[in-house]
């Protein structure tokens, strides 16, 4: 699905302002971050590394996989790669759905799943890195919070967490993070956690059984449109939340063979992001 050469793109592209995790333009001058167009797709820059190229082979061949059914259920619709001169430089991009694409005040969280974050044949200094990072909450989680963004319908402002305030997290406090994510003090939390675990059941489902992939480094996308929450008590609205409460799985440059095994690593944080949820729902 690739298209070879500077983009025929008749339009411009512009910076993501929905980012809130992975590498964005604020981390250099090279760097350019996730950029999106005007008709529903955002352009995510393929690593020059052998990540990237994974990445597009997972994209590529998830969709033909035997058993992937449900997991593609979960995954933003992939349009291809295409090269696109930004900056004056030819950037190979990803294509991908905007899945915010519409939303009017639109809140986003990525949670990274699993304590481990790097493929088993890294090398000794990636692995250690990467157990550095968020490790507080990695270790007595199995899971991370690399950022958020939320619109606030009690003060009517925009709030976005990034990295640093994310790696700043802990086992005590991260629950306060999903609090703020989940516009607690407007009410609206359970109803909001209801919609997200029943797309975690679904999904945990497929992932206690699958044995194609252990994915690595991958995060769950949580986004819902605030503005739709104020209307929730008409039944139409609440028969269409599923437009605008949903939940993707995003990021597979970490992708190996399962080799007919279980993905602990990945399951363990998942369970106990359920977990966490349904105690925020209980209380």
């Amino acid at each position: 699905m690739e298209q070879n050469g500077p983009s025929s793109v008749p339009f411009r592209l512009v910076k993501f302002d929905n980012q809130v995790a992975g590498h964005s333009s604020r981390d250099g001058k090279n760097s350019i971050g996730i950029q999106k167009n005007n008709e529903g797709l955002i352009f995510k820059p393929i690593s020059n590394l052998p990540a990237g190229d994974n990445e597009v082979k997972f994209y590529e061949e998830v969709g033909y996989t035997a058993g992937a059914e449900l997991l593609l259920e979960f995954i933003p619709k992939y349009y291809g790669t295409e090269v696109v001169n930004v900056q004056g430089r030819d950037i190979k991009f990803l294509k991908l759905q905007d899945v915010t694409h519409g939303f009017q005040q639109p809140c986003i969280m990525d949670v990274k799943i699993g304590s481990q974050t790097w493929e088993p044949s890294a090398p000794k200094h990636k692995r250690e890195a990467e157990a550095r990072k968020y490790s507080a909450t990695k270790i007595a989680l199995s899971f991370c919070i690399p950022g958020y963004q939320v619109y606030d319908i009690c003060t009517g402002t925009f709030k976005k967490v990034g990295k640093d305030e994310g790696k700043r997290l802990t086992a005590e406090t991260l629950p306060h993070a999903l609090n703020e994510f989940l516009n607690y003090n407007s009410g609206y939390s359970i109803f909001l956690i209801q919609h997200f675990l029943s797309y975690l059941f679904k999904l945990m489902s497929w992932w206690e059984k699958q044995t194609l992939y252990h994915i690595y480094a991958s995060s769950l996308l949580f986004i819902y449109d605030a503005s739709m929450l104020k209307n929730i008590k008409c039944q139409e609205i609440k028969e269409n939340c599923l437009s605008w409460i949903k939940l993707y799985c995003i990021d597979f440059a970490h992708v190996v063979p399962a080799n007919n095994t279980l993905d602990f690593n990945y399951i363990s944080g998942l369970r106990k992001l359920i977990d966490l949820l349904k105690k925020l729902r209980d209380c």
